[in-house]
């Protein structure tokens, strides 16, 4: 006996794939939620960049070795030409 088939009124219905669609969907719209939130950069990592300035930065990357006294110096003085040209205007 075939109790699942539509012809002895136990199958689904058009109800039952309304609502198998509709959790569907919202299966995928979880996942999909899910997979940019985990991939998406940190908010705090962009809000930390906000308050600093280009010489606060370069000052950084100074301590930290990441950059030799002669690209520290010439980066200074190319922020400083640039410093001077905003204020004038």
């Amino acid at each position: 006996m075939m109790w699942w088939s539509n012809g002895s009124g136990y199958g689904m219905g058009w109800a039952g794939w309304v609502l198998m669609a509709l959790a569907m969907i919202a299966l995928w719209g979880v996942i999909i939620v899910g997979l940019l939130a985990l991939f998406r950069p940190r908010r705090s990592d962009r809000s930390e960049l906000r308050g600093t300035t280009a010489l606060q930065l370069l000052d950084e990357r100074y301590a930290r070795g990441e950059i030799d006294d002669d690209e520290y110096h010439s980066r200074r003085k190319a922020l400083d030409r640039s410093n001077h040209r905003h204020e004038s205007r």
